[in-house]
């Protein structure tokens, strides 16, 4: 098994650093990774944390990470059909394709909305009616 590490750091002055480290798992380590993992476990393979630091309003300073991988693969259970290690399909990237799918319909319903709001105004045509108090004065 190979893969890599790396750690990409943006800094707020608009500087990054990136380090990255090459692994290789082989013969007995290798087997005993895929040993030792448990069923239904995901691994990132090729995949790296980054850290961004930047100041909050209050002036305090703050680190955020945030993990990327490129490959993701399950652990399956011993008597599932499937081969041992398979591509996983991660939440985070089922829902980026449904983001853009999502925002679309929403402004639909939007101008649905709105053409409620006339009937309402309807409603509020009597209003100008209680205006005719106006009149008697």
């Amino acid at each position: 098994m190979n893969g890599y590490l790396s750690n990409e750091r943006s800094f707020d002055t608009g500087r990054s650093e990136t380090n990255k480290v090459p692994f290789t798992l082989s013969g007995e380590a290798a087997t005993r990774f895929l040993d030792e993992v448990e069923p239904g476990a995901v691994i990132v393979v090729n995949g790296y944390f980054q850290s961004s630091e930047f100041k909050r309003d209050d002036g305090s300073q703050a680190v955020s990470y945030r993990l990327r991988g490129y490959d993701f693969y399950r652990v399956y259970q011993p008597g599932e059909v499937a081969k041992p290690l398979q591509q996983a399909i991660q939440p985070e990237f089922e829902r980026a394709p449904e983001a853009p799918a999502q925002p679309a319909p929403q402004p639909q319903p939007k101008p649905v909305a709105p053409q409620p709001e006339p009937s309402a105004a309807p409603t509020q045509q009597p209003t100008p009616q209680a205006q005719s108090p106006y009149q008697g004065w």
